[in-house]
Order: C-alpha cells, then sequence, then structure tokens
C-alpha cells in the first residue's frame, strides 16, 4: 500500500493557524473542549502477560529486564481499581462528556467502563491493543492490532469506534490504514489548535482533531513539570483562558489528557475538580462546547460540507 505520507513527501504544515475564521463550535462557541481520559490499564506491556518487555514507566522509571514487574503491574492497576471510579465520578456529577481512548486488552480487563460509556454517552476512541506505538510495526501487524482493538470495542460498547488515536508516533501507514477502515478521525496530530479535514482515497472527508502534551496529567510523571494538583489545574486554566480570548476570532479546540493511575490519584485529583469548577464557571459568561471528539469531527465535516455549498 502506498502510505498517506510517504518518505518522499511528507506532509509538513509551517503555515500559521487561522487567526481570522468565523465557523463556530455549536450555539456559536470560538472554543471547544475535549477531555480524554486514557483507558490503557491491563495493555500495558508486561512479561507477565506474555510480553518480550516490560513498561518502565509509572510512578517512577526503572526498567526491570527479563523477569515480570509485579511493582509496575500493580501501580497499573491502582488506575483501574481505584483511580477510574474517583475521576469518572466527577464527570457524571458534572454531567459532562468525555472520550475514553481505549487499548483493546485493557478493555478486555476493565469492560465495565463501557457500562458509563453507555450510560453517560460517552465515547470509545482507539487508542491501540497494547499501550504502545506503531511506528516500527509493518503493515500487516499494524492492520491486525486495529480490527482487533474494533472488534473489542465493538463487542462491548455495542459499535464500533470512529476515532483512533496511537500512543506517541503513528507510523507511516496508520491514516492510511484508518480511512481504508472506516474510521471518522484521528488525534495523531500536535501541530496546532485547529482541526482540518483531508481527502481519502476515494475523495470523501476525513477529520484531523489534534492532540496536546502540555495540557495532559502526565507531566507529573517523568519531567517533573506538575508536582502538586493546582500546577496541572493552574496550567490547564491558563490555557482554556488564552485560547477563549484567540476564538473570538477563530475557533480553537484545547484537549485535557488525563490518565486513571496517574490524577486518579487523591493528591492530585483536587485539579480535576478545580477545572470542571472553571468551565462550569466560565459557562455563565463565555461558554466552551464541552463534547466528544466524534461530536467534534462530525460539526467540523458539517462545518466544512457548507463552505463547499455556500
Amino acid at each position: 500500500m502506498t502510505p498517506t505520507n510517504p518518505d518522499s513527501e511528507l506532509l509538513r504544515r509551517f503555515a500559521p493557524q487561522a487567526q481570522q475564521l468565523d465557523w463556530r463550535w455549536p450555539g456559536g462557541r470560538g472554543l471547544a473542549i475535549s477531555f480524554v481520559l486514557n483507558i490503557e490499564e491491563g495493555a500495558e506491556l508486561a512479561i507477565g502477560a506474555g510480553d518480550s518487555i516490560n513498561e518502565a514507566v509509572h510512578e517512577v522509571t526503572h526498567a526491570i529486564a527479563d523477569v515480570p514487574d509485579l511493582c509496575m503491574q500493580t501501580h497499573f492497576e491502582y488506575g483501574a481499581r481505584a483511580g477510574y471510579a474517583r475521576i469518572a465520578s466527577r464527570f457524571i456529577a458534572h454531567g459532562l462528556p468525555l472520550t475514553l481512548n481505549v487499548c483493546g486488552r485493557a478493555l478486555e480487563h476493565t469492560p465495565w467502563v463501557t457500562a458509563d460509556a453507555l450510560a453517560h454517552d460517552w465515547e470509545l476512541c482507539g487508542h491501540g491493543w497494547r499501550w504502545e506505538s506503531p511506528a516500527h510495526m509493518d503493515e500487516a501487524t499494524e492492520r491486525a492490532t486495529i480490527l482487533r482493538t474494533m472488534d473489542s470495542i465493538g463487542r462491548h460498547w455495542g459499535r464500533r469506534p470512529t476515532g483512533w488515536h496511537c500512543k506517541s508516533s503513528a507510523s507511516l501507514r496508520t491514516r492510511t490504514l484508518l480511512q481504508e477502515l472506516g474510521f471518522l478521525y484521528d488525534s495523531n496530530d500536535y501541530g496546532g489548535e485547529v482541526p482540518c479535514t483531508m481527502r481519502r482515497g476515494d475523495g470523501s472527508p476525513y477529520v484531523i482533531l489534534p492532540y496536546a502534551f502540555d495540557t495532559n496529567d502526565m507531566r507529573f510523571f517523568g519531567q517533573g513539570a506538575f508536582v502538586q494538583a493546582d500546577d496541572f489545574a493552574r496550567y490547564v486554566i491558563e490555557a482554556i483562558e488564552v485560547l477563549q480570548e484567540e476564538a473570538r476570532q477563530a475557533p480553537r479546540l484545547l484537549t485535557i489528557g488525563l490518565h486513571t493511575r496517574i490524577l486518579g490519584r487523591p493528591a492530585r485529583i483536587r485539579a480535576l475538580d478545580r477545572i470542571l469548577q472553571h468551565v462550569q464557571a466560565q459557562a455563565q459568561r463565555q461558554p466552551a462546547w464541552v463534547a466528544t471528539r466524534e461530536a467534534m469531527a462530525r460539526h467540523w465535516l458539517q462545518l466544512e460540507q457548507q463552505r463547499q455549498t455556500a
């Protein structure tokens, strides 16, 4: 197959994102906010699960080779056993939508997350079978992992996902595979805060929703950018306020990435409380559209179709 962006034609977009654009999110809103909760527990690489290596990053960074890493595995278990409910209950209480980035193997271990998705109209987005990047996978392996994840989500949720987001880098052929398999959008893009559309091989539109690593609780790990709960809350709130200002002139999308094993800790969860309180306080004067990524992709397609027929 020919990848969407082969080595000789890598699509690099250096032109500034829109500063003046009259497209609006529903209700005339300029800013859309996407809360994404990553469901990865049980999908981490683990020798105890039959993988060749262990995941090395959890509350500490420490690689254990050749034997099962029981410390790492129980850190991931914490996310499913304690962190998930702590985070999900906040969104249920506030009546706000979530996109769940779901690894297929994690869903097999934690199928109960689909009960909340169905009860509260949350979205399940494909996040790989294991929690690993497909960057070095061959085509057959990557296609098989996508299909296996689609089947798992379809079996538990009642329908297959319309969106996809890889861990770390996609491969050169990921987007082409997703388009061929009928996906509506992917989030394998970190190049701005404005969605865009591209054409599939058959000419039909396909949406790219940018993601973000800075407004993401993973920065409590490794780099140590966030230490106290308020570090994350203040950072995200600043992003909301700046993008609200820009969104008066052109649409913006902010992604806030969450992990059950990270933000689900009791010393960090207050960050989410403060962020959600800020979003709902903003709704009284300058509301943002909080929605699933699937809803955002469908709205963006509608705007594109209106532009073409105008």
